[in-house]
């Protein structure tokens, strides 16, 4: 694991997280840690989202939701890992310039899916009635962060993908 990637890539996603907060739901940080995981190594993917969530939740505030952003952050780069590694995805130009975006774009709302259902079930002490229309009340700034995750996806791609080569 490489100290100064994880600490770059922290600081691009605090950062970002910090800076975009004008724009509701819309940060990097889905998608660079969809990046890491697929490019770099899931290590350096789940420490890097451990230190943006602690720090970025030290400017913007606590709440019950940072253990769910940090559980649902660190499943996504898991499952991102298991989905284009193993299939030798990420190593196809043409094709994970069109499905990366699309990826991300799915990921933004299973992260919101995932966040909800916690944070409603926290909320809510455990009952099951009424999440539909909490997750659904939640799907517009879903939106948000989707379209966010397949611009960032698109836009990084390149630079994760460059790093990764001069990496190996």
């Amino acid at each position: 694991m490489r100290v100064a990637r994880v600490a770059m890539l922290s600081a691009l996603g605090i950062v970002g997280r910090i800076g975009l907060t004008a724009l509701p739901n819309v940060q990097p940080v889905t998608a660079l840690l969809i990046l890491c995981a697929v490019f770099w190594s899931l290590p350096e993917a789940l420490l890097a989202d451990l230190v943006i969530v602690i720090v970025t939740n030290l400017f913007m505030g606590w709440g019950i939701w940072w253990i769910w952003q940090l559980i649902s952050w660190a499943a996504i780069a898991v499952a991102s890992r298991l989905v284009f590694r193993p299939t030798g995805l990420y190593q196809k130009d043409k094709l994970i310039k069109i499905i990366l975006p699309v990826w991300g774009f799915l990921m933004g709302f299973g992260f919101g899916a995932a966040v909800s259902i916690f944070s409603y079930k926290t909320l809510t002490f455990g009952q099951s009635r009424g999440y539909i229309a909490y997750w659904i009340g939640g799907l517009p700034l879903d939106l948000f962060h989707a379209a966010g995750n397949a611009v960032f996806c698109l836009a990084l791609l390149p630079v994760m993908k460059r790093t990764a080569a001069e990496k190996n």
